[in-house]
């Protein structure tokens, strides 16, 4: 086992238990938490067995089973964020509609 491994398997169990605390506290929706799930069990697959990112990455036309992880974390980071974004255009939104609202209240 790699130094590599070693540490991937523990930011893949550190990531689960954290998951599975945020459900359990209601924190995570059971779409989140499945998706969460599906991301570190994935980081450890990708850690434990390598070859299967080669296996995948073939068929798909890219070079590398690295540069499939690469290009596929690089589209999930931007996903998320953009979810982050439109989160906080909405609550930008509803913050000015609340402040309009009280406002006009103490006039």
């Amino acid at each position: 086992m790699t130094p590599f491994q070693i540490f991937a398997g523990l930011v893949m169990v550190i990531g689960i238990l954290r998951a599975f605390m945020m459900y359990k506290e209601r924190k995570l929706t059971n779409g989140w938490f499945v998706f969460w799930l599906i991301i570190w069990g994935g980081v450890g697959v990708l850690a434990f067995i390598p070859s299967i990112s080669y296996r995948i990455s073939a068929p798909l036309g890219v070079q590398s089973g690295i540069s499939l992880v690469v290009y596929l974390s690089i589209t999930l980071l931007f996903y998320l964020v953009f979810r982050i974004f439109l989160r906080l255009e909405k609550l930008q939104t509803d913050i000015t509609r609340l402040v309009r609202e009280i406002a006009l209240r103490k006039k």
